[in-house]
């Protein structure tokens, strides 16, 4: 019998099913990063209507570096930020600082990490589907460290509930709600 590919070995484990339409995620300077696949057909058969990408866990032949990668590609637009070197998180009006377990929950909220299912080698087995699985204690604690996951955040230094004036193409104007990447600001409503 012969093995079973993984199918998300060419997509750098983001989830490859057939019949998706790929959104491509961008840098603040418009810049292409990765190709994340959202609205996608479960193996149950039914329309999926989540359109949080399935980023596959680590495990056997697939390195928590490259599950770094792939999860920082699709965190550039959540609300993680990355403030003095430490990922935190923007709460109401709060900024605060995300250790293992808050990530493990945190994460679950912008993708859905997941697992292959395991067959039992029989000539019928169906082929390995999509698990969802919630990171381990250990796996979040090396994503907190990880150079590839902290670099895909953007930097922090201000966060305002008022506009606050910065300078952009040699004026002086005020910064609106949302985050401006020259100046690691974000403004948003009280």
């Amino acid at each position: 019998m012969s093995k079973k590919a993984n199918p998300t070995s060419e997509a750098g484990g983001v989830h490859p099913l057939k019949n998706m339409n790929p959104d491509t995620i961008t840098t603040e300077s418009n810049e292409t990063i990765n190709e994340v696949p959202v609205g996608t057909l479960p193996a149950t058969g039914t329309p999926d209507t989540d359109n949080r990408p399935w980023v596959e866990l680590p495990r056997d032949g697939r390195l928590t570096i490259d599950f770094a990668r792939a999860l920082g590609a699709c965190m550039r637009s959540a609300f993680i930020f990355l403030q003095d070197g430490v990922p935190v998180i923007v709460r109401g009006q709060k900024v605060e600082q995300i250790d293992a377990d808050g990530l493990r929950v945190i994460l679950e909220k912008f993708v859905r990490p997941f697992k292959w299912s395991k067959g039992t080698k029989k000539a019928d087995d169906p082929p390995p589907y999509e698990i969802l699985s919630t990171m381990s204690k250990g796996t979040a604690s090396c994503l907190l460290r990880s150079p590839e996951f902290l670099d895909s955040l953007r930097p922090l230094r201000i966060l305002s509930t008022i506009p606050l004036p910065i300078f952009r193409d040699g004026a002086l104007v005020l910064q609106g709600v949302g985050y401006d990447a020259a100046t690691q600001l974000l403004v948003i409503e009280p």
